[in-house]
């Protein structure tokens, strides 16, 4: 990093600043520029843009919002867009990150500010950014969103920075918990449900019912989570489950749905699926309902496929010493 007095940067930009890095001392600011209303083609100018400036590059990025929206009475960051034209650098984007049709084609401001605070060394947080983003420009949750005691589920001093848990998901043997960055004039505003999410991590709870160590989720590289995850991550520790408070822990276990599969190990899983097979006759010349009454007992995830799963009944079968049926209807 840059020497010199840094801020809160030091809590967020935490991946080592090369020295060809450019560095941006001014912004990136929101600045009015008086033409909002004016459209082009599916793109409204918001009359705002972004503002930045250092040794290298500056710009002067005008804000566009799309028209066409999911729920036209809101507003997610990720629809708010800037012209190609306008960028003074290289942007790695998706091709569902781009609209329009040249020479008028517009790239998600999401893109081009993990470009700029990638490729760069921004002087200015980017959670300060977003805080003066939101005051200046309307932004209403999108799919992910905070949900209730969020913050209590973390540690304290993660709690205090602005994290909060937003989702925990299980699914089949792992359970997923995610974690949003909330601004600090919502933070104590419950119904204020916007967030943007700063991690992503796995867990795969044992048979021993508790949570392991879990791990870090790595972030696609064009998405805002790629540069708010460093900064969570530093403070949050080297495994996720040293992010979660006594609270967070209790509910992450309690949202985890408890099988066979998970509460047995590798070797009695495979003994119990063999002694169903034993002791059902019924299913024997009938593979598919076999395979579905293995996963209802809890012998496979609920989002088992049935298919992979009739693909094992060969070697099971053979185990349990019953012979296949002549015909396989999976």
């Amino acid at each position: 990093m840059g020497q010199g007095q840094r801020g809160q940067s030091e809590d967020w930009q935490v991946v080592p600043i090369s020295p060809s890095m450019a560095i941006i001392s001014l912004g990136p600011f929101i600045t009015p520029t008086g033409t909002s209303g004016l459209q082009a083609h599916e793109f409204e100018d918001t009359g705002h843009r972004i503002e930045f400036g250092g040794d290298l590059v500056s710009g002067y990025l005008p804000l566009f919002l799309k028209l066409d929206r999911w729920q036209a009475d809101t507003v997610e960051f990720r629809d708010y867009y800037v012209a190609l034209e306008d960028l003074p650098f290289a942007v790695d984007c998706l091709n569902m990150d781009v609209a329009g049709f040249p020479p008028s084609q517009f790239i998600r401001l999401e893109c081009v500010l993990v470009a700029l605070y990638s490729q760069n060394d921004v002087r200015l947080p980017l959670p300060r950014f977003l805080e003066d983003f939101a005051n200046c420009l309307q932004l209403d949750h999108g799919f992910h969103c905070r949900m209730l005691n969020g913050s209590a589920m973390l540690k304290t001093h993660l709690a205090d920075a602005g994290f909060e848990v937003i989702s925990v998901i299980c699914n089949g043997r792992t359970l997923n918990v995610n974690f949003g960055w909330v601004l600090p004039q919502d933070r104590h505003r419950p119904e204020a449900r916007r967030c943007f999410v700063a991690g992503w991590s796995e867990f795969r709870p044992g048979p021993n019912r508790m949570l392991n160590d879990g791990k870090w989720v790595a972030p696609g590289k064009t998405m805002l989570l790629s540069v708010l995850f460093p900064g969570f991550m530093k403070r949050a520790g080297r495994t996720p489950i040293e992010a979660l408070s006594t609270i967070g822990l209790t509910a992450a276990l309690e949202r985890f749905k408890w099988t066979k599969v998970s509460l047995l190990s590798v070797k009695e899983l495979r003994m119990a699926r063999v002694e169903f097979i034993r002791s059902h006759p019924q299913f024997h010349e009938d593979l598919k309902a076999m395979a579905k009454a293995m996963q209802q007992d809890g012998l496979y995830t609920d989002i088992a496929d049935l298919r992979a799963i009739g693909r094992q009944l060969p070697r099971l079968m053979n185990a349990a010493g019953i012979r296949m049926p002549l015909s396989n209807p999976t």
